[in-house]
């Protein structure tokens, strides 16, 4: 009788465990990248808003669909985000997030790539890849697609930053 009591509260042991590293977990550490089908993306869990088509339209820059910001305004915003999260740019190279905006108007599914100055693949400082990924987060106004009946689409999209010197030059939405 005593043996069964030893394993019937080693769930609850196993549950209490979970709870503990879960709740020790900053938000940095608990982002992770998650290789599938050969790509990293830092969002697999997203799902389609309820009606949206599962098709894609085609890509922002065919639909007219832009970010509403100049890349100059993103950024200035993107370093000042960088600053204000005291992360240092300590190499040059290039981050782009390659997303779906879904019919509400939301970015899901983003694929992460990483380069070095020489368009060559590489790996950069984590703290900077979510970061940046905290800033791209930031940005609400994605613009949302009609096709001809009137129906709102889904549609690929790419944010991509270069940096060099310590600081984001370029951004192309």
């Amino acid at each position: 009788m005593k043996s069964k009591n030893k394993y019937a509260k080693m769930p609850l042991k196993l549950y209490a465990f979970f709870v503990f590293i879960i709740m020790t977990t900053s938000e940095t550490q608990a982002q992770q990248y998650i290789e599938k089908n050969n790509a990293l993306y830092l969002d697999t869990i997203s799902q389609l808003p309820a009606g949206c088509k599962k098709e894609m339209s085609g890509y922002y820059y065919s639909l007219k669909a832009k970010y509403p910001k100049a890349s100059e305004t993103l950024v200035s915003y993107a370093n000042d985000y960088l600053k204000s999260k005291n992360v240092e740019l300590k190499n040059s190279g290039y981050i782009t997030f390659r997303y779906v905006i879904t019919c509400d108007g939301t970015p899901k599914y983003v694929e992460l790539l990483e380069a070095d100055a020489s368009y060559k693949v590489t790996k950069h400082d984590p703290k900077l890849v979510l970061a940046l990924y905290g800033f791209f987060k930031t940005l609400d106004r994605w613009r949302i697609v009609y096709d001809e009946s009137g129906q709102p689409i889904n549609y690929y999209s790419f944010i991509s930053f270069k940096f060099e010197n310590e600081t984001i030059t370029h951004c192309i939405p």
